[in-house]
């Protein structure tokens, strides 16, 4: 995480799944990855060079609870209108590359943890896909790892 960054142990993000029950790596903003380009069509800029920079977008989630989920990607089991799988992420899970940044309190950003191609940092989230857990709801038991 990013120095000053509030401290979550879960991050949560509302994507497609596979057969496997793994999130659908892309380049969209309802699989794992993030789209290019500048806001709000996409969810990072990239420069005339290729590279991306720190704390200058990323890919969305909601940190420590997934209700704080925007409505329209929260599935009506949540209370929502998406129609996407929530899958849970230790923020342990997020190595060098990758940075977390809460620029709200309930909305943060993973993004790259220093300037990069913009390809390298699409694959850092790709590379994290086995360590999201398809979230169970609060009475699931409790899968994260120890």
């Amino acid at each position: 995480m990013n120095p000053g960054s509030p401290v979550t142990d879960l991050v949560f993000r509302a994507m497609r799944s596979d057969p496997n029950g793994q999130p659908v790596c892309g380049q969209d903003r309802r699989t794992l990855g993030v789209k290019p380009g500048a806001a709000p069509e996409g969810d990072i800029p990239i420069d005339s060079a290729g590279n991306v920079l720190p704390a200058n977008g990323g890919m969305s989630i909601a940190p420590g609870d997934p209700l704080h989920l925007p409505k329209h990607r929260r599935p009506r089991e949540l209370g929502g209108e998406g129609r996407d799988a929530v899958f849970q992420l230790p923020t342990a899970a997020l190595y060098p590359a990758l940075a977390l940044r809460l620029d709200r309190p309930e909305h943060g950003l993973i993004e790259p943890s220093e300037p990069c191609r913009f390809i390298a940092f699409q694959n850092a989230p790709h590379a994290t896909q086995p360590d999201w857990i398809l979230y169970g709801g609060p009475s699931a038991p409790d899968t994260t790892p120890s």
